[in-house]
């Protein structure tokens, strides 16, 4: 039965799918990244992690996480998690 979307914490096991992503070419190039060395994304999630202004979630869509979004203000997730309610 489907779930719907919803936006939960970033967990370590998340990473590597983000890696995949990230990986991809084509998404590399849409989002001017540079991150294709594993130790690099590696060190940039622990930043973004640690760093209380930033607010990443992973998007889940029927209980597998399919990506994630991020912002640096509270209230802008806020409204991820408004749009995600609407979208259910």
């Amino acid at each position: 039965m489907p779930q719907g979307i919803l936006l939960r914490e970033v967990v370590e096991e998340d990473l590597p799918l983000f890696f995949q992503h990230q990986s991809d070419p084509e998404a590399s190039r849409l989002a001017a990244s540079s991150l294709l060395d594993r130790q690099a994304f590696a060190a940039h999630w622990a930043r973004l992690r640690l760093d209380p202004t930033v607010v990443t979630r992973t998007i889940v869509l029927d209980g597998d996480a399919v990506g994630y979004v991020g912002s640096f203000t509270r209230a802008r997730e806020r409204l991820l998690e408004e749009l995600v309610f609407e979208l259910k």
